[in-house]
């Protein structure tokens, strides 16, 4: 069959075509020769939504009344269609609805509502009313029973404001119901002194329309007078609004707009906004609108580092317009050169922009800011120190767009290239697209690095491979660095391997890491083959695999953002070093456990521009699973590839053998992990619990005063403490082995440990099962295996209990986007307080989505090298779009879904030869803004989900293909879901663009429960070439020993050149050619 390429939709989460297999050890799918297109599977999530009635139960009518389900399937300002399933349906014409001009009261007899009626004879029926259409933003809808409206009958009131609302009542007894429809106004005439109150919550809007009476004449002026009482929640939080003024519909040009600002500046209850007219004047119509900015400025109580951004956008985004200035922004697969001279040239502009900023600052302050950072291509501003007072009176300044305190993010802390595929894109499994890299820059935004680690030598210990750099080292180690923050430092042993390294927080270990974490995740995505010594703190314990990174002859530069926190300002400041330096990808293993504010978060803003640049980078979902809606910012951005966590083929397995008790019941040998040597068979094992600890906590003061064990295996439960302190404690009691059982969250997620003691980590099912065979009888007796590499793990493809899960809590996109290994993953480690020599060279396994994240990063810089011409959005969908989704939830059974796994795990194998893509514009991310009017669920991402589905919900996704092909549709949706795909088949050519219209009718689904589906994009195969009878060669005449040339010397080895190759029924695929240094 086809291999398939997913594209994850998420509303009605359709999961898509998984691949075969049982639960237990999975083998990876051989990669896709060039001549075979994947399949194209788009996932869609979607969650029906009851919006008034909660509980909405499906009922079938009785038989005799020739159809299942009664629908009034839409109501609309002008007429209501009654749609009987079975039968015809009929609308009813009436004329349109005026607006109500007197108040909102439905029940009141006025012009301002229209009624429809509908009967059923039997039990059972259902009614779903829904205003399709309506230019009114004034709409609401009622339901009712009986012949006639009133309160006292009501079932159902949608007032949502707009033209979405729907009443869906179901299990309703036979007799008459009523529809009202009312298209109301609140308006205030205002001939004298009128003065009209309302109140704004958290998070909501307030609209009042003034109008004059109509004895006004056309364009006579009018004062509104806006006073405020500003008493909300939190202090510093800004309003704004304005005050539309105009005369009437026959004079629509004399129209202006005043600006309202409203400052909290004080803690309490909601504000009140109060708008007074002045007596004597009137106009005929204007309308003041007030909403709550998103925190603006976040509460706080003492000084501290805020963000300020300003009007024009970032170089990376400057399409044009302002006079003598050109056009900066890149298209396509195009990369953003932050050194041409119409990007100095607009940097400059902005430069200037930002001074006067400053100036308006220092003039409302009294006071020269102390700036922190400057940006112009990440972000067009400034982070500066002030007291929250002082940032919400910047926040009113002209030119301000926003403010907002900087906070710190958070860390989300081997075999696994050949594991996702990446040795196919090598040119080490016969598909010779053969890059593993070459020319291409990781940027690190991390912990820093260790440069004495050889996974960034410049010469690759085992393959020889000497990297090339044209350009000069960047940060520390440029000899001509004027940057006071990153001064050359002669003793950070740069080359061309290890480019560059910065450090953004002016800590004693400069750009040198000070915790391991980034020097990880830098020979992750791009160290070379090295053989890494990995052991046991003890030395007792040790293993040596060959390991490198994804893209082992990509270059890499790091970028240290990191103290003990991960400050914000400092994570701006490296995005725009990032894309100054022109760096293909990122990765960035930090984030936050909230959800980001998409259109305004620094960080966020930061990495859209990086986009735009032509950077493709990957970021760490969280730690926070598996809890529902874990991932938090910026994983929650469209425009960034989020990865999730999951197990790879190899663990180092470990064993608890030979359970014997007195009674002669045994148990079975039970299989977990844990890097450490064995323990004899016969060994006492215990239950910590027993013992008063059953947490092993290390400092129980029982067991430090009085150590209660001789040498037995001591059994733990999982939680509050480390899993190596734990046993630590249980050495430090005397204790001679240790077994971790699981707790019910984290079920049969693993890891394998380097324990204080020989140990095992063992599954929730199994230890619990341990332990209640532990509870019976006595002399309990064990062993411990000693640990074996497993290449054939029982726990591949899991997810992990950590790894963060969707839905989305900031926009309708399913995250994570994908997922990777990042359980026990070897890589570089090494950390250091101050410059040291010799600095540290050490390996060792970590787990997080942090080391899932550079496997993302590693696969966007081969998927660069192979495809420089498509865009970080493309790169993105085709890694996407042929995930592997045949995987388990934490407990290595339940399948996964696009809400655990996102898209699957990546398919470098798939990937490289995708046969379509998705791409999506800067100004497309910047239309979806909802706070703008946008849909972010129309983002051309290769995913769809709707989490609030009523009744039909649809999307729009623009495919590009990449080959000339044929694609059919095929569907795999739930009963109670009716998924549509138009157009049904297509032909695709290379570059050409396609629209899908896709559509969920979620109406007999059950609500509040997710629903996933799968489409499935399947292409026509290319037709094989026949085979050609094999020709006898000639015989040829004897040659002469060939005259020896002169030795030429040596050839540098260059980045590898891609030449293209294509024919007929093939994919085109990239060929690298270089010398034999390669």
């Amino acid at each position: 069959m086809p291999r398939r390429m997913l594209l994850l939709i998420a509303a009605l989460a359709l999961a898509m075509t998984a691949l075969p297999g049982a639960a237990g050890a999975q083998e990876d799918p051989p990669p896709a020769p060039d001549d075979v297109i994947p399949e194209a599977a788009l996932p869609l999530a979607v969650v029906p939504a009851t919006g008034v009635v909660p509980d909405l139960v499906e009922i079938d009518a009785p038989e005799e009344t020739g159809t299942e389900t009664y629908e009034v399937r839409a109501v609309e300002v002008t007429d209501l269609q009654v749609d009987v399933e079975g039968l015809a349906p009929a609308t009813i014409d009436t004329a349109p609805i005026p607006q109500d001009p007197t108040n909102g009261d439905p029940f009141d007899t006025d012009e301002g509502t229209q009624d429809y009626f509908v009967s059923t004879t039997v039990d059972g029926a259902r009614l779903v009313a829904e205003i399709l259409d309506t230019t009114s933003q004034d709409i609401d809808l009622f339901v009712g029973e009986g012949p006639t409206p009133s309160a006292a009958t009501l079932l159902c009131v949608s007032a949502a404001g707009g033209s979405d609302e729907v009443c869906d009542v179901r299990d309703l007894p036979a007799g008459d119901y009523w529809i009202r429809v009312q298209n109301w106004l609140a308006t205030n005439a205002l001939g004298d002194d009128t003065t009209t109150s309302f109140g704004i919550t958290e998070g909501d809007q307030g609209n009042l329309t003034v109008t004059a009476p109509s004895t006004s004449p056309p364009g006579a002026s009018f004062d509104v007078q806006l006073d405020y009482d500003v008493t909300p929640s939190d202090v510093g939080d800004r309003f704004y609004g304005a005050v539309t003024l105009g005369t009437d519909a026959a004079n629509p040009d004399n129209i202006g707009t005043t600006g309202v600002n409203l400052t909290r500046t004080d803690p309490g209850a909601v504000p009140e906004i109060v708008v007074t007219a002045a007596p004597g004047d009137a106009p005929s119509e204007r309308e003041l609108k007030i909403e709550r900015a998103r925190d603006l400025v976040q509460e706080a109580d003492e000084a501290g580092d805020y963000f300020v951004r300003l009007a024009s956008p970032a170089a990376p985004s400057y399409e044009g317009g302002i006079d003598g200035l050109a056009p900066t922004a890149v298209t396509g697969g195009a990369k953003f050169d932050a050194s041409a001279p119409t990007v100095q040239a607009y940097r400059d502009h902005l430069r200037t922009e930002q001074d006067r900023a400053l100036e308006a600052i220092a003039s409302e302050l009294g006071r020269q800011p102390d700036v922190k950072f400057r940006y112009d291509l990440a972000y067009n501003g400034f982070a500066i120190g002030a007291t929250p007072e002082e940032a919400a009176r910047i926040a009113l300044l002209d030119g301000v767009t926003d403010v907002r305190r900087s906070v710190d993010r958070e860390l989300h802390t081997d075999a696994g290239p050949e594991f996702i595929g990446a040795p196919a894109i090598w040119g080490e499994d016969g598909d010779d697209t053969g890059t593993k890299g070459e020319g291409i820059l990781a940027g690190i935004i991390d912990t820093g690095i260790i440069p004495a680690n050889p996974s960034f030598a410049e010469v690759g210990p085992i393959d020889g491979y000497e990297h090339q750099w044209e350009g000069g080292y960047l940060g520390v180690c440029d000899p001509t660095s004027l940057d006071p923050l990153n001064p050359h430092d002669p003793t950070f042993a740069c080359n061309d391997k290890l480019v560059g390294a910065y450090d953004f927080t002016g800590r004693p270990s400069g750009a040198r890491d000070n915790n391991g974490h980034g020097t990880h995740t830098a020979s992750t995505t791009a160290g070379n083959q090295v053989e890494a010594l990995v052991e046991s703190p003890d030395g007792s314990t040790s293993d040596t695999p060959v390991i490198k990174g994804v893209a082992p002859h990509a270059n890499v530069v790091s970028y240290a953002v990191c103290v003990t926190g991960c400050p914000l300002l400092a994570i701006l400041a490296a995005i725009d070093q990032a894309i100054a330096d022109g760096v293909d990808v990122i990765n960035y293993s930090i984030g936050s456990s909230s959800a980001s504010d998409l259109w305004n978060d620094p960080d966020t803003l930061g990495y859209l521009n990086a986009r735009r640049a032509g950077i493709f980078v990957a970021t760490s979902a969280g730690n926070a699973g598996p809890g529902e809606a874990t991932v938090g910012s910026p994983a929650d951005a469209p425009w960034i590839t989020s990865v999730g966590a999951s197990e790879h083929n190899r663990s180092y397995a470990n064993t608890v053998t030979d359970l014997t008790r007195d009674d002669g019941v045994t148990f079975p040998d039970t299989e977990g992990k844990g890097f450490t040597g064995g323990l004899a068979s016969g060994t006492p094992i215990v239950y910590a619990g027993d013992f008063g600890n059953a947490l092993c906590d290390p400092d129980y003061l029982p067991w430090i005063t009085a150590p209660p064990f001789d040498g037995e295996i001591v059994v733990c439960d999982r939680g509050q403490f480390g899993r190596v302190a734990k046993s630590q404690a249980v050495a430090d009691a005397g204790g001679a082995g240790f077994v971790h059982v699981n707790d019910e969250l984290s079920q049969a997620s693993l890891n394998a440990d380097a324990f204080a003691v020989p140990g095992v980590h063992v599954t929730f099912t199994e230890g619990t099962a341990l332990k209640e065979w532990l509870a019976e009888d006595t002399g309990h007796t064990a062993g411990i295996s000693g640990f074996s590499v497993n290449t054939d793990s029982p726990f591949t493809d899991m997810q992990a209990s950590f790894s963060s899960r969707g839905p989305n809590r900031a926009v309708d996109v399913i995250v994570p986007s994908l997922t990777a290994p990042g359980v026990d993953i070897i890589a570089a480690l090494g950390a250091v307080t101050t410059p040291v020599d010799p600095e540290p060279v050490t390996w060792g396994f970590v787990s997080g989505t942090s080391m899932a994240s550079p496997h993302v990063a590693g696969s966007g810089a081969l998927m660069t090298a192979v495809h420089p011409d498509w865009s970080p959005a493309e790169i993105q969908s085709a890694l996407m779009t042929t995930g592997v989704t045949d995987t388990r939830k934490e407990d290595n059974e339940t399948p996964g879904d696009p809400y655990s796994h996102g898209s699957g795990r990546v398919n470098l194998a798939d990937a490289v030869n995708a046969g379509l893509v998705l791409d999506e514009t800067y100004a497309g991310y910047l239309a979806a803004n909802p706070d703008e009017g946008g849909e972010p669920r129309e983002i051309n991402v290769a995913s769809m989900a709707n989490t609030e589905c009523l009744v039909e919900c649809s999307w729009t996704r623009t495919v590009t293909g990449t080959v000339d092909t044929t694609w059919t549709v095929e569907i795999d949706a739930p009963e109670s879901v009716d998924v549509t795909v138009s157009p049904t088949s297509f032909a695709l050519t290379e570059g050409g663009t396609q629209e899908l219209q896709i559509t969920a009718d979620v109406l007999n689904a059950e609500a509040d429960v997710t629903q996933f589906a799968e489409i499935t994009l399947v292409p026509e195969q290319p037709v094989e070439p026949p085979v050609e009878p094999p020709v006898e060669p000639p015989v040829e005449p004897p040659v002469e020993p060939p005259v020896e040339p002169p030795v030429e010397p040596p050839v540098e080895p260059g980045p590898a050149e891609l030449i293209r190759l294509s024919g007929p029924g093939r994919i085109e695929t990239a060929i690298a050619i270089s010398n034999d240094s390669y």
